[in-house]
């Protein structure tokens, strides 16, 4: 499977699938696997859709591709799922304690998984913000693109 271009990611994907009733109810949540975040949820979707949390793109600023899985469970007469309190953008997020904390566990209906290719902006972004330096990863990937033998 090849790699989406993280650019193309940048804004929160449309979420539709052939067979969706739009009768039904379902939360929705995209875990970024890599990282172990959670990157958006929304529950009562697509009849009444409630953001609980906003998507966010993924910084793959490491030189290999990364995983976003979306993850699809049904809710019908089911209280809306509630995230941790210690939840934050930012931490790491326990799903499978998420899904038992809201008896989740039996409703998957979906699962699909999108790599992200790495992202030359993101590498830049951590690099400036002094965070991580993976700028030689991108010499190390050009150098063996341009010098590449037959």
């Amino acid at each position: 499977m090849k790699p989406v271009q993280p650019f193309l990611i940048r804004k929160k994907p449309e979420i539709s699938w052939k067979g969706l009733q739009y009768d039904q109810s379902l939360t929705i949540l995209i875990v970024d696997a890599g990282f172990g975040t959670l990157n958006y949820m929304v529950t009562d979707f697509p009849r009444k859709p409630k953001v609980l949390v906003d998507y966010r793109l993924s910084d793959n600023y490491h030189s290999a591709p990364n995983a976003l899985v979306v993850l699809a469970f049904k809710s019908e007469g089911k209280p809306a799922p509630v995230l941790p309190s210690d939840f934050s953008a930012d931490s790491l997020f326990d799903l499978s304690k998420f899904m038992l904390d809201n008896d989740l566990s039996d409703d998957l209906v979906g699962l699909s998984v999108i790599i992200v290719g790495s992202d030359a902006f993101a590498i830049e972004k951590q690099r400036v913000e002094g965070n991580v330096d993976y700028c030689h990863s991108l010499l190390k990937k050009s150098l063996s693109v341009d010098y590449e033998t037959d």
